[in-house]
């Protein structure tokens, strides 16, 4: 009863209330958020954060808290619904389906190459989650697992799809190599500017004063 009543604090401590301090800090500071991001750049305080929502265009500042509700409900809220059973395949699927059409549609992250991932491996999803409804419906009725060379097949097919999405993620990392060297060379630079200016500012007012 102890351990029990500790998952429920748990489970309002970290997963919800996780979620809901980043719709706080996104919220607070939304307007900064959607500037151009030249120019929201130059707010030191905002970057803080920048955790939250620099992989994202600026019109979808708040889609940290759709990843992490999808997070959330392909793991938490799934392995809560009869494990191994038709009804959670279901539910998995449907919701993989859901996110990949939002990932389609939208395409929320700045670069393309993050979409493209981003993309494919919700198809992915989508094709674990069918491949098991497949697997575990032709297990039922045929009681031959073993011999069968669709089941063959699936696996195959699954494995083939999980070293695409890691090669391709590993090519993408690759190239994006320099850009993160460019961007931390500028973000460094920057950061220097604004210190020297508050130092000089600082040295000017006590010269006044």
């Amino acid at each position: 009863m102890v351990w029990q009543a500790y998952g429920l604090a748990m489970i309002a401590v970290f997963p919800l209330g996780i979620t809901l301090l980043y719709c706080r800090l996104l919220w607070v500071d939304r307007r900064k958020i959607q500037l151009p991001i030249e120019e929201r750049e130059k707010d030191l305080e905002l970057m803080a954060e920048a955790f939250l929502f620099e992989p994202y265009k600026p019109e979808f500042w708040y889609f940290e808290v759709v990843e992490t509700i999808r997070r959330l409900c392909l793991t938490g809220v799934l392995s809560a619904v009869a494990p191994g059973s038709f009804s959670q395949l279901s539910i998995g699927l449907l919701m993989s389906i859901f996110f990949t059409t939002v990932f389609c549609k939208l395409e929320p992250y700045h670069e393309p190459r993050d979409n493209k991932i981003a993309i494919l491996s919700s198809w992915q999803l989508v094709l674990v989650f069918l491949c098991s409804y497949f697997m575990k419906s032709a297990s039922l009725l045929t009681n031959s697992v073993d011999d069968s060379a669709d089941f063959e097949f699936m696996g195959y097919l699954l494995i083939f799809s999980f070293i695409a999405i890691i090669i391709l993620f590993v090519i993408y990392a690759i190239e994006q190599k320099d850009d993160f060297s460019e961007d931390a060379e500028e973000m460094a630079e920057r950061i220097l500017a604004e210190q020297s200016k508050s130092t000089m500012n600082m040295s000017l007012a006590s010269l006044g004063s």
